[in-house]
């Protein structure tokens, strides 16, 4: 029989493979970051967790050792929805003028990445950047929201990487190529519920050096507003994902790059770049 959880304030649910090789949702206990990942159980959710309420969810009597099964995305979403020249230093780094309103642009579905998969560079890609994300999951369907009533309709925060082939993206009048790349989306570990998008640290290194350090309280466009905008023009449904923009300092990959991004009370992502055969 399904189980309601105690309430608590913060839950990280994870998206994981099965020994028969199937897709499972669950929750991680302890729920905050309080102990080695090897600790750490994942309690099977009934369902997916758009299924019930985020805030109360329903779990199995089952329980997996986190370390014993593969984490994938946290989510499947309908699409993914991009910010970009989102951060004051972003946007003078790149000498793009600051934007009125949020520059949004879709990012293809078969760019996702999980955390510890690889970022797969092809032939044509000389010049590929790193962009670390705050990413905003949709909690449940919206349309036409206001910047007041935005909040509510948010699941739950995780980490994204807006892998961009700069080439691409300066000679071409969209990013659907230069952004939509097979792999240029990695995207995990946790699905967040619970924590604030403001104040949150964002950085990037690579292959241990720090390449990237900024807060998302220097974004230019917040959540609300991103979240309004975004839902004028289109319906954003249950774990749908918006990247909300990357701070300065991003740079070139090569084969055999490895990147770890960490965000304040979200966790690191790591991938491994590699050349496509």
């Amino acid at each position: 029989m399904p189980r309601l959880l105690e309430f608590t304030t913060m839950f990280r649910y994870v998206r994981f493979q099965t020994e028969e090789g199937l897709p499972q949702y669950g929750i991680i206990k302890p729920f905050h970051f309080s102990v080695g990942t090897g600790e750490e159980q994942i309690m099977v959710l009934d369902g997916t967790p758009f299924d019930h309420d985020l805030g109360n969810p329903e779990t199995t009597e089952e329980t997996v050792a986190r370390d014993q099964v593969k984490l994938l995305t946290p989510v499947l979403p309908s699409k993914i929805i991009g910010i970009a020249y989102n951060y004051r230093d972003k946007a003078a780094e790149q000498g793009k003028p600051i934007p009125e309103v949020p520059f949004t642009f879709v990012k293809a579905l078969n760019a996702l990445r999980a955390s510890g998969e690889s970022i797969r560079l092809n032939r044509h890609c000389t010049e590929v950047h790193f962009e670390a994300e705050l990413a905003v999951v949709v909690g449940k369907s919206c349309r036409n929201v206001t910047e007041a009533q935005a909040l509510d309709y948010v699941g739950g925060y995780t980490i994204g990487n807006d892998i961009t082939d700069r080439v691409i993206q300066k000679k071409e009048p969209t990013f659907a190529r230069a952004k939509g790349m097979d792999t240029f989306c990695p995207l995990g570990p946790f699905l967040v519920r619970g924590v604030s998008w403001e104040k949150k640290n964002i950085r990037t290194w690579v292959n241990g050096q720090l390449r990237q350090s900024g807060n998302t309280s220097d974004m230019i466009h917040g959540v609300p507003k991103i979240i309004s905008f975004v839902s004028e023009f289109m319906t954003l449904n249950p774990g749908d994902v918006i990247l909300t923009g990357s701070p300065a300092g991003t740079s070139a990959l090569k084969a055999g790059d490895r990147i770890k991004i960490e965000i304040d009370e979200l966790g690191s992502i790591e991938n491994v770049v590699e050349y496509d055969v």
